[in-house]
């Protein structure tokens, strides 16, 4: 077993949170020194500060045994890897709610709740240690939506 992994969301998706989000705030920043009118700056500052908050409220950390997964909307939720009885990752562009790209843990108990995780936010390196971690119980391993087949 490895023990002791902790994953937080992957230098990437901030540069994808910059470049759509921090830009264009960067833009109307300078529009609102020159001409010191500050409506379009504060408007976007609201995304900025909101989109960088719930990128670091994302944790999955798996320690003696162990999964826990947070995030901002989902909470802390919390399952033992003994507990896993499989791990699925799919792609659901339909679902009204949750992950676009997900990993989905399903506990042994049917009364539980499954833990969906976020795929997108973590790094490729980080997702190949959680798929190496969970392989006994994982039925594929996606590392992107573009990849099609299993890869190790």
């Amino acid at each position: 077993m490895n023990d002791g992994f902790k994953a937080c969301t992957g230098a990437s998706t901030y540069l994808v949170l910059g470049a759509l989000i921090g830009l264009p705030f960067s833009i109307f920043l300078l529009d609102a020194l020159r001409t010191r009118s500050w409506s379009a700056a504060a408007l976007f500052a609201v995304p900025v500060v909101g989109g960088t908050l719930w990128l670091l409220s994302f944790r999955l950390e798996i320690v003696n045994g162990v999964v826990t997964y947070r995030s901002l909307f989902g909470g802390k939720r919390v399952i033992p890897l003994a507990d896993i009885r499989t791990a699925t990752t799919a792609t659901t562009p339909t679902a009204p709610f949750g992950p676009f790209y997900r990993l989905t843990l399903y506990p042994t108990s049917p009364t539980d709740r499954p833990v969906i995780i976020n795929m997108k936010v973590f790094s490729r390196k980080d997702l190949r240690q959680i798929f190496d971690i969970l392989d006994p119980k994982l039925k594929e391993r996606r590392l992107s939506v573009f990849d099609p087949k299993r890869r190790n």
